[in-house]
């Protein structure tokens, strides 16, 4: 997810860092160990920060230009959310898919 550019967490603390970021490492802690995973490193995190930073700046810019927000609209990610009354995905979905 972070290489595609779904999970853009990682890389936007990278690109707030004031040195250069050589990987992007998910941290699992368990009861008795820490262990690390690398999702990006190298040319593939060199290109990934620049794709993420290109999206932020869209965004951002889209922000300041008052477009309006899209809805994510996943059903895994939506189902973990708090504030389906700001989106109003009931209201959308159903009109979408013509279930009035």
């Amino acid at each position: 997810e972070v290489l595609c550019g779904e999970a853009v967490q990682l890389p936007s603390y990278a690109l707030l860092i004031d040195r250069p970021v050589v990987q992007l490492d998910y941290l699992e802690f368990a009861r008795d160990k820490v262990s690390a995973t690398t999702c990006a490193a190298g040319e593939a995190l060199d290109d990934l920060l620049t794709q993420v930073a290109q999206r932020l700046t869209l965004l951002t810019d889209a922000l300041h230009d008052e477009a309006p927000l899209p809805a994510w609209g996943d059903p895994g990610v939506c189902a973990y959310c708090e504030f389906s009354g700001v989106c109003r995905r009931d209201m959308w979905s159903h009109h979408e898919f013509g279930d009035d």
